[in-house]
């Protein structure tokens, strides 16, 4: 799987579904999770910091 998804657990629950599908041997999870807006500040600050 691949793409952007809001959360972590959105981002388990698509792979719980896809594995629980008949069939289905593997699940290669490659979705990300996007970045809000809060998150984003918060990185910045913490790498500003950093320097």
């Amino acid at each position: 799987m691949s793409g952007e998804v809001d959360s972590k657990q959105a981002k388990r629950h698509a792979e719980d579904c896809a594995d629980a599908c008949s069939g289905v041997e593997h699940v290669q999870n490659n979705l990300r999770v996007r970045k809000s807006q809060t998150n984003a500040a918060t990185e910045d600050a913490t790498t500003a910091s950093e320097v």
